[in-house]
């Protein structure tokens, strides 16, 4: 084989894993949502270097504000940095020290810089010192968050006052309170585990239970509701006994049993469930165990807005941290006095620096492109509710746009978009469809809002059935089967109708 050819395809073979590997990130920052790209945005700028936290032009105010010096798309593809506009004697002395800090931040990986001794104010280690105390507030400035279960669990046993193989044991039962606020470890266990007697681990459990909030700690469901109902001052009567007796009736909505074995009416009845529905059957609702936190708010990809009896589609780019490339480090480029080993390191970083500004701009671009079709073709929905939304596939966007059906599945997975209907996931516009007696085509989302305003306005006493729902969707020309309409239902929260029916 001729040297020349070898060579090429060594080449071609060296390039297709690196080709690979970049597509690959591409795709992982595509399918990102909005959450989980705050966070990997945040790990690219602890991680390399060349990233500053915010504008531009707050970090380097002795820099020239030329922006093409600044602009990645303007740089060569070797890494190399447009000559500077400054002259020689503009140049900071203390390069040494710059590189010095620079040659630490190669050796952790390109973490944080650390800082020297007697920095002169003037210095660019001074500015990077600077410049990466910006870093380290945008990285602490989180969010305040409340405290978890455990928190306010542990702060009330810090001020009760209790012997301390009892307060070992409920710090033992407070670690082992699951996220719905249940004790599933037994009593033996938690004795071992606090080193402590059977009855000390019971006492203990029972102090606990006298925490907020009320019905903490409790084996099961019942123990929590009677919990709750002691916290009233309800230790007896007729409450008491449908809670310890009758639970499992009143799942299943036997009232009329349920009454006789009471010896109560149904108007008196009807009041103990409406007294037992105000309870908590998840008393860490709000909560979380450990460190895990409440359901975080729901960042939108875009937001929708009326705009000359039309919709406009506007990227919301808050959430993202702000950053830019450090024109210090790049110039280094460019010094005679920088080693090899450094320059290839900035080049290495500035590469990854690059990839991740092209895969952000091509991940904005693609959700942007599908965001505005879907506004387009399902304006009625944006005018009129769900009732009015029209079938779409993901196959339908793909073809229009000239993407990957798979593309626009990672595009569209756990993203969100603001409009004048409320925040709605992207995958909610999809759905088959049926057509119905006018010839026009109906959602199946159509369908499902149908069946929940049909039995939102159903008499509680004579609920509708599936059949009787399959009926009234006949009249208007649809045929949906009795179990697509009982799959509907249950996708939608509905109990059945023997559950939702209502005595009087």
């Amino acid at each position: 084989m001729p040297p020349g050819l070898a060579q090429e395809n060594s080449v071609r073979l060296e390039q297709k894993p690196a080709l690979a590997a970049q597509q690959l990130h591409s795709l992982e920052l595509l399918s990102a949502p909005v959450m989980e790209l705050q966070a990997r945005i945040d790990a690219e700028l602890k991680s390399n270097p060349l990233l500053e936290p915010g504008p531009e032009d707050e970090a380097d105010p002795d820099e020239p504000s030329d922006s093409a010096e600044n602009d990645v798309s303007a740089l060569p593809d070797d890494g190399a940095f447009p000559g500077s506009d400054r002259d020689d004697g503009d140049v900071d002395e203390d390069r040494d020290g710059f590189l010095e800090n620079l040659e630490k931040v190669m050796e952790q990986g390109g973490s944080m810089l650390e800082s020297s001794s007697d920095p002169d104010p003037d210095s660019d280690t001074d500015a990077i010192r600077d410049a990466e105390a910006r870093r380290e507030r945008m990285f602490d400035s989180l969010a305040d968050r409340g405290p978890s279960l455990q928190e306010l669990l542990m702060e009330q046993l810090r001020y009760t006052d209790c012997p301390d193989d009892i307060r070992r044991a409920a710090q033992e039962i407070i670690g082992s309170i699951d996220d719905n606020g249940y004790l599933r470890t037994a009593d033996g266990d938690i004795a071992q585990s606090a080193g402590c007697t059977l009855e000390t681990a019971e006492r203990a459990r029972a102090l606990v239970q006298t925490f907020d909030p009320p019905g903490i700690a409790a084996r099961s469901v019942q123990e929590s509701l009677l919990l709750q109902l002691k916290r009233k001052g309800v230790e007896s009567g007729p409450l008491i006994r449908l809670v310890q007796d009758h639970l499992d009736d009143l799942a299943r909505n036997r009232l009329p049993q349920i009454a006789r074995a009471l010896g109560v009416d149904m108007e008196t009845l009807n009041d103990l469930v409406s007294q037992i529905r105000k309870l908590n059957a998840y008393p860490a609702a709000g909560f979380a165990s450990g460190a895990a936190q409440a359901a975080p708010y729901v960042d939108p990809e875009c937001f929708v807005v009326p705009k000359n009896g039309d919709y406009e589609v506007i990227p919301n780019r808050d959430p993202f941290p702000r950053f830019h490339i450090s024109k210090r480090y790049l110039s280094l480029l460019e010094d005679p006095s920088a080693s090899a080993e450094t320059k290839n390191f900035i080049r290495e970083k500035l590469a990854s620096a690059r990839n991740l500004l092209k895969d952000l701009d091509r991940r904005e671009s693609t959700i942007m492109r599908i965001a505005r079709l879907i506004v387009s073709a399902q304006h009625d929905f944006f005018e009129k509710g769900r009732s009015a939304l029209r079938p779409m596939t993901q196959s339908e966007i793909a073809d229009k746009l000239n993407l990957h059906e798979t593309t626009v599945s990672r595009a569209v997975a756990g993203k969100y978009m603001s409009t004048p209907q409320g925040l709605i996931a992207f995958r909610d516009f999809f759905s088959g469809g049926y057509t119905g007696g006018d010839g026009e085509d109906v959602s199946a989302g159509a369908i499902r809002d149908f069946i929940r305003s049909t039995i939102a306005d159903e008499d509680p006493a004579k609920p509708l059935s599936d059949s009787a729902v399959e009926k009234l969707l006949k009249a208007r020309g649809l045929t949906v089967a009795r179990r697509t309409i009982a799959k509907y239902r249950e996708e939608l929260g509905i109990p059945s109708s023997q559950l939702r029916r209502k005595y009087v």
